[in-house]
This record gives structure tokens, C-alpha cells and sequence, in this order.
């Protein structure tokens, strides 16, 4: 059993972190081996939020120089002009082969523009739920995994590539509730059927329990899905207490066997209410549970607070 425990982080916006392991699962054996901490900052601010190019870009800069090496940058739609993302792209380093950069789309036209400024790592979203779906304008289930495989299909004559799939409503979902596993093992099995390298599973509403992570994973590699091939993106419910909320998720997916985790330098954008796993929190945590991220925690820290200078308003 995970002993329980605490440990202070650096002060972030004055405040110091903690965390509290409250899992009731052991975890055999734990090693130095290596978890992605990828953050999701970036694609999540838009224009309208009034962060300027500059912010952005300059927060992709400082999320390297921190050596997070898997990040998400921006999202190209077919409803919003492809400008701003675009721009950023052209600003940033492609070319630096040691983080993946990436890039979400919606359809073969949001494609061909990421492809346009040779983004090399495409991400996508399926919802297992049809009112989700509706809500936030994706594709219902077939119709976005007939859209993923179009995407797939455009990309064989670009490699390399990699593509990375993500599931809202991982456990429930805001309108229709409870999720049943299954329907995420369908969605999961096509992606990865289809060519999806990896498939980042959502906390949508940040109401997912420990216990409840470790069934619905279980129940994935039942169904052929290897934890090697899965993400967990971890929210909250309540922002005042994330750390506290978070960490048994974080301590859930990793006994399941899940290496790569999405989180959030900045929780600013649309979901602030619910908000993602803090980057430095959960580069923190590994740390405190035995495992390496390669993360420079102290730059990591510093670029928070730099981004949060230039965007004072948020």
C-alpha cells in the first residue's frame, strides 16, 4: 500500500501544494521509469480569450525549456479562421525532434491546414455519448470515427505522423450520465484499430473515482486495449482542493499501468471550473510516488508565473 504521505512543492501564485495519497491499492515494485507529463495549455487558449500570439508562443518556448516534451499547441476548426493557429506554428520550431508539438483537428480540411505548416503530431476527438456529441459540436460516435479514418487515410501519403485520439466522458458524461466501459472499449478499439497510436481517456466532468479509473481500465485491456496505448486526462471539481481530489486518480491510473497523463500548466480557457491535473502538481507527484518525468520542476514553475505576468486579466 502507498503509504500516506505529503510533499510541499514550490510556491505557485503564493500558494503552496500538497498532496495526500489516499489510494487503497498497492503498487508492486515501484521504478525510476519514465512517465509523459503532456500539457494542454496552449491549445486551449483562444484569441477571443485576448492571449496574444506572443503569450502563447512564448509559453510553447518556456514548456521546452522546462523539457515538457509532449505539448499540446493549438486547434485548427473548420468554424474558426486557421490564422491564429497557424501563426503560432509558423513561430515555433517544428523542426526540434525532441518534443512532439501537437495539433488537433476536426475534419480532412482542418487537416490539410495543420499539414500546411508540416505539423507532425495530430490529435482528434470521438465522444462516446450522443449528447455530449450534440453539445459541443463533434460528431456523433460512427460519424467521427468514419471522419478519424478519413484523417488517417489523408495522412499515408505525409509520414511520418503520429496521431493521438481523445474520449470525453470517460466515466460520465454532464447530460446523459454514467458511461457504460463498454461503450469507451468500442470507441478505443476503433482508434486504435484504425491507426490512432495513442487514445487519451477524458474526466470530463472530474467526477471520476479512483476505483471507478481502475475498473474502467481493467475492462479495456479485457477488451485488448494495452494501458501502453492509453492517456488519462484528470480533472477536478474543486479548484480550491485539486491536489487533493487529483492524486488518487494519478495514483489509480498509475497502479493500472498508465504512463502518459494530460494536465494543465495554466487552467485558464473554457473549463476553469473544471480543471485539469496541474502540470507541476502531477510532475511533482511522480516524483513523490518513484517515478522520472525529465521535467526541470523550477522552470516549469517559472514559466507559470511568467505566462501569468503577460495575461494578467485571466
Amino acid at each position: 500500500m502507498l503509504a500516506r504521505s505529503s510533499v510541499h512543492a514550490p510556491h505557485v501564485s503564493g500558494v503552496p501544494c500538497r498532496f495526500h495519497s489516499r489510494s487503497t491499492h498497492s503498487v508492486p515494485n515501484v521504478r525510476k521509469e519514465m512517465v509523459v507529463v503532456h500539457d494542454v495549455t496552449v491549445s486551449r487558449l483562444r484569441h477571443s480569450d485576448g492571449v496574444t500570439l506572443e503569450a502563447k508562443t512564448d509559453l510553447i518556448r518556456d514548456l521546452r525549456l522546462a523539457n515538457v516534451r509532449s505539448i499540446a499547441c493549438v486547434r485548427f476548426d473548420d468554424v474558426l479562421s486557421s490564422r491564429y493557429p497557424t501563426q503560432i506554428l509558423k513561430e515555433v520550431d517544428l523542426s526540434d525532434t525532441n518534443t512532439q508539438h501537437w495539433v488537433q483537428v476536426e475534419s480532412t480540411k482542418s487537416l490539410n491546414a495543420a499539414l500546411a505548416v508540416k505539423a507532425k503530431y495530430i490529435s482528434m476527438y470521438v465522444s462516446p455519448s450522443k449528447v455530449f456529441s450534440q453539445a459541443h459540436g463533434h460528431l456523433e460516435t460512427i460519424a467521427g470515427l468514419k471522419n478519424l479514418e478519413a484523417i488517417l487515410l489523408n495522412l499515408q501519403d505525409n509520414p511520418p505522423y503520429l496521431v493521438r485520439g481523445h474520449i470525453p466522458c470517460m466515466i460520465r458524461c454532464p447530460f446523459s450520465g454514467t458511461v457504460a466501459p463498454e461503450k469507451i472499449a468500442i470507441v478505443a478499439r476503433a482508434m486504435l484499430t484504425k491507426g490512432v497510436g495513442l487514445v487519451s481517456l477524458i474526466d470530463t466532468t472530474g467526477q471520476a473515482k479512483p476505483e471507478e479509473i481502475h475498473r474502467l481500465i481493467g475492462h479495456l485491456k479485457e477488451r485488448g486495449v494495452k494501458p501502453a496505448n492509453l492517456a488519462l486526462n484528470l480533472r477536478s471539481t474543486s479548484p480550491q482542493i485539486s491536489y487533493q481530489t487529483i492524486n488518487p486518480k494519478v495514483v489509480a491510473g498509475l497502479e493500472a499501468g498508465i504512463r502518459i497523463f494530460d494536465t494543465s500548466l495554466v487552467n485558464v480557457g473554457k473549463r476553469r471550473d473544471v480543471p485539469n491535473a496541474s502540470t507541476l502538481e502531477v510532475t511533482l507527484m511522480m516524483s513523490h510516488h518513484g517515478y522520472h518525468t525529465g521535467i526541470d520542476v523550477e522552470a516549469l514553475d517559472r514559466a507559470r508565473f511568467r505566462f501569468m505576468q503577460a495575461v494578467t486579466h485571466l
